[in-house]
């Protein structure tokens, strides 16, 4: 058992003992008992949970496998917009660049607009393409893993 499951069903089990212990102590059973009880149960049912396997007619909760196919295809997905989205944001980082070059070069920028225009460009956030590149191979190779039991 990992410790996180034991931890919790034994966080769980203290506490409906020790609303049972309050009850029969005192014969009362107030509303924070409820409350401590609900906790107790929910904390034992979460640790177990998280062991159980289903399994029916050889088939390992498919409807689950397909979810996470869909959701891993979907990120990969959103990660490749990201990377169009920050090479498209990039290109026009560099025209801005180049416009403003070329307009102070012909004197219809002054030079001081010019550098506030390029400081303004250096200083905004960009996006790294590179580590969006390799966070899109690492989603694409996870769905292929997921598509692909290992033997």
């Amino acid at each position: 058992m990992s410790p996180v499951v034991i931890v919790g069903m034994s966080a769980g089990i203290l506490l409906i003992v020790t609303a049972a212990w309050v009850f029969v102590s005192k014969k009362a059973f107030p509303g924070g008992g409820i409350l401590v009880v609900v906790v107790g149960m929910v904390l034992i049912g979460m640790s177990q949970w998280s062991t159980i396997t289903l399994k029916g007619a050889g088939v390992e909760f498919q409807a689950v496998r397909a979810k996470l196919d869909s959701t891993v295809s979907a990120a990969a997905e959103v990660a490749g917009e990201a990377q169009n989205a920050a090479a498209a944001a990039e290109a026009t980082r560099q025209q801005v660049t180049t416009l403003t070059s070329q307009l102070a070069a012909r004197n219809l920028v002054s030079p001081a607009a010019s550098a506030a225009i390029r400081g303004a460009l250096d200083a905004a956030p960009h996006a790294d393409i590179a580590k969006l590149r390799v966070a899109t191979d690492r989603l694409r190779r996870l769905n292929v893993s997921q598509i692909r039991p290992k033997p």
